[in-house]
């Protein structure tokens, strides 16, 4: 990735966009409980694991980029979609 910081970081932003939308559309589905939501529950899966690995990537090629840091601090709260109530799916208790 020989991208400048700012085009990184938008696509970051991007993907958190993504594996938040693809996690609640999960969640919905999941909810639903039927054969063809099954099949594209696992399909959004596959989606929200690739999302978040090509995100540790982008998150090093920032780091790399603005002199270290964990690229979790610059991207504020909202890059850990997964600590998110209701982003890993239904909420039990």
């Amino acid at each position: 990735m020989n991208l400048p910081v700012p085009d990184l970081v938008s696509q970051r932003s991007m993907l958190v966009i993504l594996i938040a939308a693809c996690s609640t559309a999960r969640t919905a589905f999941e909810a639903a409980d039927n054969a063809v939501d099954a099949e594209l529950c696992a399909d959004l899966n596959r989606m929200i694991e690739r999302s978040e690995a090509e995100l540790e990537k982008l998150n090093r090629a920032i780091d790399e980029r603005s002199g270290g840091g964990t690229g979790q601090d610059q991207a504020g709260p909202a890059a850990d979609v997964r600590s998110r109530p209701g982003l890993d799916g239904p909420d039990v208790g």
